[in-house]
């Protein structure tokens, strides 16, 4: 299997098979060495490793980007964290717990995040 074969694997799994299209369309479209990078390297090789399931990678993920308050990515990996079966309540949880890591701030800004993942689920 091929890194594109995983990497449209992983993207099914955080967007559904109907979005894999518009996915890869939308990084091709600023330049399809970023498709490559996300949707083959980074989705194909680092997500599909076997240490961890994409439900903990998830978890770390929203992680990260609540600390570093990157709320246009957080905003898609709660979606696809939802989609992979990590609950509103944890994500609540990690928000909570990372408001004393990362600042209120960034706590306010998930909370913000989270809403408009479970208003546009799409």
């Amino acid at each position: 299997m091929t890194n594109k074969d995983r990497g449209d694997q992983t993207l099914t799994a955080l967007v559904g098979a109907d979005r894999i299209a518009a996915v890869r369309a939308n990084l091709a479209a600023f330049d399809p060495d970023l498709e490559t990078l996300v949707c083959d390297d980074l989705l194909g090789r680092t997500y599909s490793r076997p240490g961890l399931d994409l439900r903990t990678r998830s978890i770390a993920t929203i992680s990260a980007l609540i600390a570093l308050a990157r709320t246009n990515q957080l905003e898609f990996h709660m979606r696809a964290g939802l989609r992979l079966g990590v609950t509103e309540t944890e994500i609540k949880e990690l928000i909570l717990q990372l408001a004393y890591y990362a600042g209120a701030p960034c706590a306010l800004e998930a909370i913000a995040a989270l809403k408009r993942a479970k208003d546009n689920p799409g």
